[in-house]
C-alpha cells in the first residue's frame, strides 16, 4: 500500500514540475500572406500579422483571422 501511495505522490509531483518548467502560457506565432490580417482569440482582437502571442495552456482557443 505504501508503494502505491508513493507512486501516486511521485506522479503528482512530476506533473507540477512540468508546469513550473514550461509555465502556464505558450508563445504562438501567427503569419499570413498577405500580412496585416487581424487575429482574434475567442472574439477578442490580439493584433495583426505577423504576431507572436502568449496564450494560456489550459484554455480552449478559437482563433480566427480576418483580411481587409
Amino acid at each position: 500500500m505504501k508503494k502505491i501511495f508513493l507512486l501516486f505522490l511521485g506522479i503528482i509531483v512530476l506533473t507540477g514540475c512540468a508546469t513550473i518548467i514550461c509555465g502556464t502560457r505558450q508563445s504562438v506565432d501567427f503569419t499570413s500572406n498577405p500580412s496585416n490580417a487581424l487575429i482574434y482569440d475567442n472574439g477578442f482582437q490580439l493584433g495583426r500579422t505577423p504576431l507572436s502571442a502568449k496564450l494560456e495552456r489550459k484554455e480552449n482557443h478559437a482563433i480566427s483571422m480576418k483580411f481587409k
